[in-house]
């Protein structure tokens, strides 16, 4: 479990995004991961730049499971979100788009 905070210092709680994908299996041609949100938001990351930053998978905001109260602006029931207290305002902005909320699907592509 982490804490990782947002640019609001929201404490989410989940997993490292890179540890959720090798459990669910990469497959072996894939170069893109592509996240689906209930409200068609779509979010695509080539494969080898997910290290670049600290991506998480989250279920969890300031204590509360997302799927405890969810509503328009909880988030849940998963969502993507970056570490961002080591950026730059300027550079968490420039990221900010790879944010997902309401995360119900993620696929691969080759």
């Amino acid at each position: 479990s982490l804490a990782a905070s947002d640019v609001y210092k929201r404490q989410f709680k989940g997993l490292p995004l890179q540890v959720f994908l090798d459990w669910v299996g990469i497959p072996e041609r894939a170069i893109t991961v592509n996240f689906y949100a209930i409200d068609d938001y779509t979010v695509s990351l080539p494969l080898n730049s997910i290290d670049d930053y600290e991506y998480y998978i989250v279920h969890a905001a300031d204590g509360r499971i997302f799927s405890d109260y969810l509503g328009e602006r909880d988030r849940g029931p998963f969502a993507i979100v970056i570490d961002v207290d080591d950026l730059s305002i300027e550079e968490s902005r420039m990221i900010d788009y790879q944010m997902i909320w309401w995360l119900n699907l993620i696929t691969f592509e080759q």
